[in-house]
């Protein structure tokens, strides 16, 4: 759910397997890095979905961050394809990019059924950088293995439990936080993108857990705080699991 638009899983599946057959008529494989310059929404998820089904990793660019830092993201980590929503070109001159709707563009009707990528627990997942606030950002290479590991812990620590859960994307996309939001996905759960103004107004994501029937919220002790106070007894599934 991002906003006004809905994705079944059947969707997103045929819209992922679009985008990874773009990536791959590109020579984007398995090891490849695919920087995604692309806003909290429906598109940033088909995007993360279909580069891992190409077998490649991605690397999260939130096009919120400065312009610097946007720019050294996909310099240093030698990313091979930029992916942007078309409103704004490459954060970085020079280097190869593409839209999203360029990628998934099928009106031709020559793409045939993409098989997803054979990978191991090993083949690379995404590349996150670090805040930097004790020197340069570095990148951090995650793999296969490790994602599916997080969602089991993820379960056994009792923050995924039961069926039918309605988990809130509330991460920017280049911090770890967002992984374990977008991963729900791979245990049936639903996502729900949480926009960029909503997020930083208490009143406005209690009205959104609300309204979206949100169960699980990933967020920051300054972030629960006022929340807290705001959501009404009466409103939405209760209990509501905070992740802090």
């Amino acid at each position: 759910v991002a906003g006004d638009r809905t994705l079944t899983f059947d969707e997103l599946r045929a819209q992922a397997a679009a985008f990874a057959a773009g990536l791959t008529a590109l020579g984007t494989g398995p090891e490849s890095v695919v920087a995604l310059c692309l806003p909290r929404g429906a598109d940033l998820v088909t995007a993360i979905i279909g580069t891992l089904t190409a077998g490649a990793a991605y690397l999260p660019v939130d096009p919120a961050l400065p312009a610097e830092r946007r720019r050294y993201l996909v310099e240093d980590s030698g990313a091979d394809l930029v992916v942007t929503d078309g409103t704004a070109g490459s954060p970085a001159p020079g280097a190869r990019a593409v839209t999203i709707a360029e990628l998934t563009d099928v009106r031709n009707g020559t793409r045939t059924p993409y098989a997803p990528v054979p990978v191991t627990a090993g083949t690379l997942a995404y590349v996150i950088y670090t805040s930097g606030s004790t020197g340069r950002p570095k990148g951090v290479e995650i793999g296969r293995g490790a994602v599916s590991l997080l969602l089991r812990e993820l379960e056994g620590a009792g923050a995924a439990t039961g069926e039918g859960r309605r988990v809130g994307w509330n991460a920017s996309p280049s911090f770890d936080a967002s992984v374990q939001q977008w991963v729900r996905l791979c245990r049936g759960d639903t996502l729900v993108m949480i926009d960029e103004e909503t997020r930083r107004d208490p009143a406005l994501l209690a009205a959104l857990i609300d309204e979206r029937a949100l169960t699980d919220l990933d967020v920051t002790p300054s972030h629960a705080d006022p929340l807290l106070d705001l959501l009404t007894p009466g409103g939405g599934p209760r209990p509501l699991t905070l992740l802090v």
